[in-house]
């Protein structure tokens, strides 16, 4: 991004696929907008959580879906979970 200075990086496959290549603790942030299913939604963010670093953010898409809230709530409390429109954001 030239605007921020970071790298930004958009792949075109299922997001478990692209979270394997990324290693452990080494991205700053990622949003997830894929499979809105509530087994979609836990298979996304526990591929990316291991991966996203410390004070780093994880965020996603369809939050109003209840699907979608189900499984953001299965891996963090309601307290760390923030909601702007329909993106939900938690800080690691």
């Amino acid at each position: 991004c030239k605007r921020c200075g970071a790298e930004v990086y958009s792949y075109k496959m299922p997001s478990v696929e692209a979270a394997a290549l990324f290693e452990r603790d080494s991205v700053d942030a990622v949003f997830i907008d894929g499979d809105h299913s509530f087994s979609g939604v836990t298979s996304d963010i526990s591929a990316w959580l291991s991966r996203v670093k410390l004070n780093g953010i994880i965020a996603g898409h369809d939050y109003d879906r209840p699907e979608v809230k189900a499984a953001v709530a299965e891996f963090f409390s309601e307290t760390k979970i923030q909601v702007d429109g329909r993106c939900w954001f938690v800080e690691i």
